[in-house]
């Protein structure tokens, strides 16, 4: 079942609201002034609805919305009010990823861990990239060229629940990026591939936070599996690169035309959200949690 726009926009609100009203408001300081005309909670449902893939940029989204939904929220201001209160509720969003991710997230035997490029311009145009100094550059196997930009570690259940989400420069390993995400959650093991293989860091991830990160080795390796083993792991990690897919199609992940640091975090949250509570509404209403295409009829 395909939901109406209404139908869809009272969900997500609904959504948005209780996790903030009862998990994100007790935790934040009382900040001083007068409340915005445009609540927390609708300017958060706005902030997530505009990265979906049915608009190509924030600007053409606060277009529609102005031409569309001014009923529904009647204190829309301009684009550069609403650009400085979403980067203003960057950590929010961040929380609201992960406050629906639990609330999702089934117990499980294993999670998937893996990183995917964030390009953020073009590596000829890097030494007047605003993130010079704290992006990089590196080499997306998957595309065969390289990048400048960061790589977003991600940590997801079977049935594609995103549990642990970290962004790092390109240049940094897989190994200390699984380092980010054992900081963030201890689940008894995980799957990764190759580039995470290391007896060393292994046993360091044994000790530190109990627990067992399976990798692959390689095949010239003493430890190396047999073929039907090797196998069986490409096939249950293949559900982070359908996450990946997901995020990159659906919710433009390559796509954030970040031009500052917070700017960047704040679009990368209120992707993570998006796709969380997007698999909130689909479980709701009975439908598979990666139906992203189908759920609204814009």
């Amino acid at each position: 079942m395909t939901l109406d726009l209404d139908t869809f926009l009272v969900a997500l609100y609904t959504l948005v609201d209780d996790l903030y009203r009862e998990k994100i408001m007790p935790l934040l300081p009382k900040r001083p002034g007068p409340p915005g005309l445009l609540a927390d909670s609708e300017l958060l449902t706005l902030a997530l609805l505009c990265h979906w893939g049915v608009w190509k940029s924030e600007r053409a989204f606060l277009r529609w919305a102005h031409a569309h939904l001014m009923p529904y929220f009647p204190s829309l201001g301009s684009q550069s009010r609403f650009n400085r209160r979403v980067r203003h509720l960057w950590c929010i969003l961040g929380m609201l990823y992960r406050q629906s991710a639990q609330t999702l997230a089934s117990p499980s035997p294993y999670r998937v861990m893996d990183p995917t490029p964030i390009p953020v311009c073009k590596v000829v145009r890097w030494r007047k990239s605003p993130f010079r100094g704290k992006a990089a550059k590196s080499w997306c196997a998957a595309k065969k060229e390289w990048y400048f930009g960061f790589k977003l570690f991600l940590a997801v259940t079977p049935e594609g629940v995103i549990t642990s989400a970290a962004l790092l420069p390109a240049n940094v390993g897989d190994r200390p990026g699984a380092e980010e995400i054992l900081c963030q959650e201890q689940h008894p093991c995980y799957l990764a591939d190759k580039g995470f293989c290391s007896p060393d860091w292994e046993r360091e991830w044994l000790g530190t936070y109990n627990v067992n990160v399976l990798t692959p080795p390689y095949r010239n390796h003493k430890r190396a599996w047999p073929e039907e083993y090797c196998r069986r792991m490409s096939g249950l990690r293949q559900m982070v690169e359908v996450v990946a897919a997901a995020l990159k199609g659906t919710f433009r992940l390559e796509q954030h035309g970040a031009k500052t640091d917070t700017g960047l975090w704040a679009r990368i949250a209120a992707k993570l959200a998006a796709y969380s509570l997007a698999q909130c509404i689909n479980k709701a209403y009975h439908r598979p949690l990666m139906a992203f295409a189908t759920l609204c009829s814009w």
